[in-house]
């Protein structure tokens, strides 16, 4: 009796353990079964994004977001969608500036939809050329002496993106009076002896008397008036650079210096302020804040030097004062100071060997990436290497600076 009731014991404790492992089981399944019908649905939103069924795509999002309320992902592709949408309804209703700060808004998400921010890139495109060729007829419909207006004020050539960056050049025209210069050097005015147009280029006969550090000379200038894709007028000289209108205390700002005998000249410049676009966003101390004082310098050198960041990665090392330039040769010349290396992933990427000056300047050591030359050119090398440049660093975009120092590793 006793046996039978041991053994009846036995057979409930493994029959709980049995219902209590069915039990884990069914709701693993159940979790794995929601996982998999999510995905499905945003694989059908993703789908549907493909056909240009905009409507259909957010429907799916939707559900999406139902079935698992936490997604980033669903969240992400959800706002896109209507970013977009809504990017289209503004272009058909011919709301040109709306509908492209929607595009850049859609071209601006992270982890999105490829597909939406290549659809943006085209409207975007589209929406400047618009932009443009509305720009230009209205010029066309000016008077002459509504055009020559267009050429006067305060220019500005940008390091980088417009009203974004460091200034690199001014130039600046009043009237029969020009001036230009580049940033801590001395200005250059000139005369403006005749002017007239060809076509839609503004054609100036300038003479410069002599002055301090400049003979006198005699030469033509051809500016051509044009719009970018954000519908912002710039100059141009030929095919070069594009200039950019800004206010007299832009220039000011921007750490150009203005000796006191032009004051009177920068005071007429003024009465042209009010026909630029907007102000300068010189830095969004915010953007910055969370980083350290070596890695935004380590950015801001790369963009002052190579220029851009289309980098998969910037690494940062550091040689010590006395280490061989050369590591092929065991008869090297040697850094006289510590040095930082920064390159990119690639060769083809870049590389800058600097020494800081701690007055915002830096010493710009030319090494090659490789040695080709024969080695018994690499005496005369070494010596263009210890003969280092001077650079003035620019604050440059903090948006950039940003970019590349999230792609950046300091090898200590």
């Amino acid at each position: 009796m006793e046996n039978k009731r041991q053994r009846f014991v036995t057979f409930l404790s493994l029959l709980a353990i049995l219902l209590v492992g069915c039990g884990e089981s069914a709701e693993e399944k159940a979790t794995g079964e929601n996982k998999e019908a999510y995905e499905t649905t945003v694989q059908k939103g993703v789908d549907e994004l493909q056909l240009d069924h905009f409507e259909k795509a957010i429907a799916y999002f939707e559900r999406a977001l139902e079935e698992e309320e936490e997604s980033e992902e669903a969240a992400t592709l959800l706002e896109q969608t209507e970013a977009y949408m809504e990017a289209r309804e503004l272009f058909e209703e011919e709301q040109y500036e709306a509908a492209l700060e929607k595009a850049e808004a859609v071209q601006g998400v992270a982890d999105g939809s490829t597909y939406l921010s290549q659809q943006a890139n085209q409207l975007h495109t589209e929406i400047g050329t618009i932009l443009a060729e509305e720009k230009e007829a209205e010029q066309q419909a000016k008077t002459e002496e509504e055009r020559l207006e267009e050429f006067q004020g305060v220019f500005a050539l940008f390091s980088g993106t417009p009203y974004e960056s460091a200034i690199e050049f001014t130039f600046m025209l009043n009237g029969e009076t020009t001036m230009e210069g580049f940033r801590q050097s001395d200005y250059v005015m000139s005369e403006v002896t005749a002017q007239s147009f060809e076509g839609d280029t503004l054609i100036m006969d300038i003479h410069t008397p002599a002055q301090p550090g400049y003979g006198e000379s005699t030469h033509q200038l051809a500016m051509n008036l044009g719009y970018d894709e954000k519908g912002d007028q710039y100059i141009v000289f030929g095919t070069e650079e594009k200039l950019y209108p800004i206010t007299v205390d832009d220039l000011l700002e921007s750490g150009f210096n203005v000796p006191s005998v032009y004051e009177p000249f920068f005071d007429e410049l003024r009465a042209y302020d009010q026909k630029v676009p907007r102000t300068i966003s010189w830095s969004n101390t915010e953007a910055l804040e969370d980083y350290s004082a070596k890695e935004i310098e380590y950015a801001r050198v790369w963009l002052n030097t190579i220029g851009h960041v289309e980098v998969d990665e910037l690494n940062v090392q550091y040689e010590r004062e006395g280490t061989p330039i050369n590591t092929y040769d065991d008869e090297s010349a040697v850094y006289p100071e510590d040095v930082t290396i920064i390159t990119g992933r690639y060769t083809a990427d870049g590389m800058i060997v600097y020494s800081g000056n701690g007055d915002g300047t830096i010493n710009i050591y030319d090494v090659p990436s490789h040695w080709h030359a024969p080695p018994e050119d690499w005496p005369a090398i070494y010596e263009d290497i210890l003969d280092t440049s001077t650079l003035y660093l620019e604050p440059m975009n903090d948006s950039e600076v940003v970019q590349l120092i999230e792609k950046m590793t300091i090898h200590e």
